[in-house]
């Protein structure tokens, strides 16, 4: 592995929202995070911040004593994979190479995470993973998300449902382009020719044949009304 690449461990009283996790978050959501939760509400989901990679600090963080010492081998496969996706790729670079909207960083973001869920499932499935139906990992997502939604069942749906959506649906987007387009070379790809929108993401056929989104303008702003992030 070319570079150098820090992992220390941490506690629950370490852990905050996750510098990579946050490219993710428009200054919108972070307006509405600074205005509704304070930081013990953030990291009560242990599930949600076993781990994660800081690409600015090149740095990965896991808990001590998280789960089992399959489920931390399996949580370092992620990890590991953002690393290696930012030696690679410039995760940094990835974002700021294109117009800072929501939409935008949301696809990337399921990108970026559904690429190391991917990895991490055939890290823990071995070989029969890349043999399961497409149909069957997108009701193991769908499962995985309802149960997410249930356990945040106290955060707002508008942030607790884009945040699994990278891992989830972009896991399955990840393995349907992988096996579109020829393997993991294809996702490799994908960093240089990016999802430019959810839609993408949730219907992989409109990235595969270059169906780019169509941009809504807002309407005027009703008078009376401030703008308070924009």
């Amino acid at each position: 592995m070319a570079g150098s690449l820090e992992i220390v461990a941490m506690t629950m009283h370490d852990v905050g929202l996750s510098p990579f996790n946050t490219l993710s978050v428009t200054r919108a959501e972070a307006f509405a995070l600074a205005n509704t939760f304070d930081r013990p509400t953030l990291v009560l989901d242990i599930e949600t911040v076993g781990a994660n990679y800081d690409p600015f600090h090149k740095r990965i963080s896991f808990l001590r004593l998280y789960r089992s010492k399959k489920t931390q081998h399996s949580v370092m496969v992620h990890e590991l994979t953002h690393a290696l996706q930012d030696q690679h790729f410039n995760l940094s670079d990835l974002v700021l190479g294109g117009e800072i909207t929501f939409d935008r960083l949301l696809a990337l973001g399921a990108l970026a995470e559904g690429d190391a869920e991917n990895v991490q499932q055939t890290f823990a499935q071995g070989p029969l993973f890349a043999l399961a139906p497409l149909e069957m990992i997108r009701k193991f997502g769908q499962r995985e998300i309802d149960k997410y939604l249930a356990r945040m069942k106290d955060f707002p749906r508008g942030i607790a449902r884009p945040f699994i959506f990278q891992y989830m649906d972009g896991l399955l987007f990840v393995e349907t382009v992988k096996r579109a387009r020829g393997g993991f070379k294809a996702v490799d790809r994908m960093y240089r020719d990016p999802p430019a929108s959810t839609e993408q993401i949730l219907h992989p056929g409109k990235y595969l044949h270059r169906d780019h989104p169509t941009r809504i303008l807002p309407p005027e702003m009703p008078e009376g009304f401030t703008i308070l992030v924009d």
